[in-house]
């Protein structure tokens, strides 16, 4: 894309901020660094130098030895100019616009740090030895023995000083929560093995200017697409390339940017192996078994891909942006205890027809896609890194009339969002999540479940993280469940891919998990098999139970709406929540017999018990006699039947 640049070179040309420069963790860093060269060798230098009484001859005070002195006056000098050198590099930086140029400074900084952190690890360890075997003899007066432990003790210093990265300031936001787990194939007698290593990632970091960057990435053939977006990705949006007074269209160029950055900079790095396998592959004997292994382990380095969702927060805006096929959720509650769900964007995948309408406009046969449902293993038409489907398309039967590269890394961008009084929660899933429970429950009810889900361990849990880890184990024992019971979907629940779930809170609290029901706690969904009179397969209805506490949800219906609108406005319905369910690219609903509701209505006062000691029942399952009666009124004739007579 013409205009992008790496390593924030969007943003060069900026005019110098001296306060915010030396503000900044990197150069207090490097101040002090430059500090602590002076004193170690002001110390070797002055005071490092000592002869006996009876001598004129002035030897080393660290056992006499020359070569200890001098490593440590060498270094204190060096480091010296190294930290005037790229304290210059710091002040200059922003006004670097050469992407390559941008790209040499950060390495070199990198590599310069890691290695004084090294060179002073090793002037510690010998100054220290020499110190410590040191005759008292050589110095009875004891002359200079505070300057020679100045100097091992900053030494010591020194190597945490130098050992630094672009990233690892960047403090990790406390909002939200990460579950994961990795990938099983189920045996025949349900047993789960893990097939390979888990190929997620994810990133959660609170940066300047109330700016948080959320992302979960969905690894395929290898992790290291995954791992490699998440970490220059954060590079690009969180080194100051946002600000505060950044407009809705600056924000979308800047994440449509960095984006397309972590695609080429990706490449980058695989660009040796790649010339590497093309040399081996047309030029050298290819029934050479060295040669073949050696090919084989380049494809693994270089083979593989990643999808990703990104959520921004910036000036209390959310912003979300999407390549392939995970999923984004926002649930908002308003005053009055509803909630509504929002599906943010379609996943790009082989059934949306937008992106079928843009791959037919490069000359692909859509239908041809359709049909397949995968290209090249994957039913994502967009993806960061996988070099096969980016440079050798048209090796690909699907792909093979296509004019342009067809499958692209370019982020669909949604917002923004107003967060202002918005109450409720962010979700990030991977694909592997979303497939497991549609596996095993069916695609129409996939969002409200998980919601329900959350919302439940959120009246439970103390902590985002057991929230998020809690629910991923939940899909994991529901898709395990189906597997095992030999139901009509069990066939589609042979396996799952690794799975990942962030949850970011806004204006969310943790409610008290140690409430009962009878004291306003809430009572969490649950599953009832049933069959029904209509259809011979079994299936399953989510009884998402009232839940007197505050934000509590149950089954409603779906309303249209869009990730520009705002918060619902609250209305004189009962305080019974309702669960609506959204989509802003397309809107799929369901609907129950009689008025649909499985609830009786109550307050949000906790139960009170009758003269008998009960409560009255938070769930009305009349309409489940019904329907289960209705399949089963001859057994019920001979058994007694079921349920209350």
């Amino acid at each position: 894309m013409e205009g992008v640049q790496a390593y924030g070179a969007g943003k060069a040309g900026g005019a110098f901020d001296p306060v915010t420069f030396f503000q900044q963790p990197q150069t207090i860093l490097r101040i002090v660094s430059w500090l602590f060269s002076i004193v170690i060798f002001g110390c070797i230098a002055n005071e490092g130098y000592i002869n006996r009484p009876n001598e004129v001859e002035e030897f080393c005070i660290f056992n006499r030895n020359q070569n200890a002195c001098n490593y440590g006056v060498f270094m204190g000098t060096m480091a010296f100019l190294c930290c005037m050198a790229f304290l210059a590099l710091d002040v200059y930086f922003p006004q670097i616009s050469s992407v390559k140029d941008r790209k040499r400074a950060v390495l070199a900084d990198i590599g310069v740090s890691a290695f004084w952190s090294f060179m002073w690890f090793v002037g510690f360890c010998f100054l220290a030895n020499q110190w410590q075997v040191t005759n008292h003899d050589d110095n009875p007066l004891s002359e200079g023995g505070d300057a020679a432990r100045a100097a091992i003790t900053f030494s010591f210093f020194s190597i945490f000083t130098w050992h630094q990265s672009w990233t690892d300031d960047l403090p990790l936001c406390q909002m939200c929560g990460v579950g994961t787990a990795p990938n099983c194939v189920y045996s025949p007698d349900g047993k789960g093995t893990q097939s390979h290593p888990n190929e997620d990632g994810h990133l959660r970091f609170r940066g300047e200017d109330g700016c948080f960057l959320y992302g979960v990435f969905n690894g395929y053939d290898g992790g290291r697409v995954a791992n490699f977006a998440s970490q220059c990705l954060t590079a690009e949006l969180l080194l100051g390339q946002l600000k505060s007074s950044h407009t809705d269209a600056d924000v979308r160029r800047i994440l449509t940017q960095a984006f397309d950055v972590v695609e080429k900079s990706y490449f980058e790095t695989i660009d040796d192996a790649l010339a590497e396998k093309a040399h081996l592959s047309n030029y050298v004997l290819p029934h050479n078994e060295k040669v073949q292994e050696r090919l084989k382990d380049l494809e693994q380095e270089v083979s593989g891909g990643a999808t990703a969702a990104v959520a921004l927060i910036l000036n209390n805006k959310l912003y979300i942006a999407n390549v392939g096929t995970n999923r984004v959720l926002l649930c908002k509650s308003s005053s009055d205890g509803q909630n509504q769900v929002l599906q943010i964007g379609r996943p790009h995948s082989t059934d949306n027809e937008d992106e079928l309408q843009r791959l037919t406009a490069l000359g692909v046969d859509a239908a041809r896609v359709r049909q397949a449902g995968q290209i090249a293993g994957q039913s994502s038409t967009r993806r960061l890194g996988d070099y096969r489907v980016k440079f050798n398309y048209s090796d690909i039967d699907t792909l093979s009339a296509a004019k342009a590269k067809p499958i692209i890394a370019e982020p669909e961008i949604h917002g923004s969002q107003s967060l202002d009084s918005v109450t409720g929660f962010l979700l990030l899933m991977s694909e592997g999540l979303i497939n497991a429970l549609e596996s095993a429950h069916g695609p129409e009810q996939a969002n409200q479940e998980i919601v329900a889900m959350v919302a439940a361990e959120l009246a439970l849990q103390n902590s985002l993280e057991a929230v998020a880890q809690s629910v991923v184990e939940r899909v994991m024992r529901v898709h395990h469940d189906v597997y095992v019971s030999g139901r009509q979907r069990a066939t589609h629940c042979s396996r799952h891919e690794d799975m990942t779930l962030l949850i970011r809170t806004l204006n969310y609290p943790l409610a008290d998990g140690a409430l009962t029901p009878t004291q306003g706690g809430r009572i969490y969904p649950v599953s009832v098999p049933y069959s029904n009179s209509q259809s011979t397969s079994k299936t399953s209805v989510t009884l998402s139970l009232v839940m007197p506490s505050q934000n509590t949800l149950t089954n409603g219906t779906n309303t249209a709406s869009t990730l520009e609108e705002g918060t619902p406005t609250p209305g004189s319905q009962s305080p019974t929540a309702t669960l609506q369910s959204t989509n802003t690219q397309t809107q799929s609903s369901s609907s129950s017999s009689g008025d649909g509701s499985l609830f009786r209505q109550r307050g949000s006062q906790a139960a009170q018990p009758d003269e008998t000691g009960r409560v009255p029942p938070y769930v009305d399952f009349t309409q489940f006699y019904r329907l289960w009666g209705g399949d089963h009124c001859d057994s019920q004739s001979t058994q007694g039947g079921l349920g209350p007579q």
